[in-house]
């Protein structure tokens, strides 16, 4: 399953990341295109929240041990945007840092 991770993301998301780009600097489609991004962003970070908001003060209510702020909860969405992101990054990095001349 990594083998194959790193391997999409080696060729996979350099593409579509060109192709998004394009696709924004291009005047035709990128007031629909940017606000399409906008309005799925939006969504996922709603739907995130509201899944770790009802695991922590729902599920969790009679452990407040586990329970963490309502600052944390919001913020966790944007750690996870982070933190994959660095994935990406930090494989295709790995990949070729340790390619022997």
């Amino acid at each position: 399953p990594q083998v194959v991770s790193t391997a999409l993301s080696l060729t996979a998301a350099p593409v579509f990341a060109l192709r998004l780009l394009y696709d924004v600097c291009t005047p035709a489609n990128s007031a629909y295109l940017l606000s399409l991004l906008a309005v799925v962003g939006i969504a996922a970070y709603v739907i995130d929240c509201c899944c770790t908001l009802l695991t922590n003060f729902v599920l969790w209510r009679h452990r407040p041990d586990f329970q963490a702020s309502v600052l944390a909860v919001l913020m966790l969405p944007l750690l996870n945007v982070f933190l994959a992101m660095c994935a990406i990054l930090g494989q295709q990095l790995a990949i070729w840092y340790w390619i022997p001349f």
